[in-house]
């Protein structure tokens, strides 16, 4: 598990590190091509200059959201990662006051519903809903 939670980390870590250089790369391209559209006098150089700006910043853009998306998603698992023992110690605290009940139906009962609610947090396909 510490092997799984050191390289989430890590995927976030670079992740956003990569983003966050996409997104000077498409900030200096649009800064490049202002310059270009502020000082060219020629026609043709305005349209290249506006052309190679926009398609950067774009491309910057799409690349920058890219890695966010995977930043989101990696910290999305470790969250999860870090519920599960709070998840296990709310379970282990109901089982112990369950065990403490001296009457054998309240007990019964009690771990029906524990294991009616430990039921409901898991989704169809195994997932663990937040609490």
């Amino acid at each position: 598990m510490e092997k799984y939670q050191q390289e989430t980390r890590s995927r976030a870590t670079w992740s956003f590190i990569f983003a966050i250089i996409s997104m000077s790369f498409g900030f200096g391209f649009v800064i490049w091509g202002g310059s270009v559209l502020l000082t060219a006098k020629e026609p043709i150089v305005l349209a290249a200059g506006g052309l190679l700006s926009t398609v950067g910043g774009a491309v910057s853009g799409f690349i920058t959201k890219t890695f966010l998306d995977v930043h989101k998603l990696s910290l999305k698992q470790l969250n999860r990662y870090f519920q599960q023992p709070v998840i296990n110690d709310h379970i282990l605290m109901v089982q112990r006051l369950a065990d403490d009940s001296r009457d054998e139906e309240i007990r019964k009962k009690a771990y029906d519903k524990i294991i009616d609610s430990i039921t409901k947090l898991i989704d169809s396909k195994g997932n663990i809903e937040s609490i």
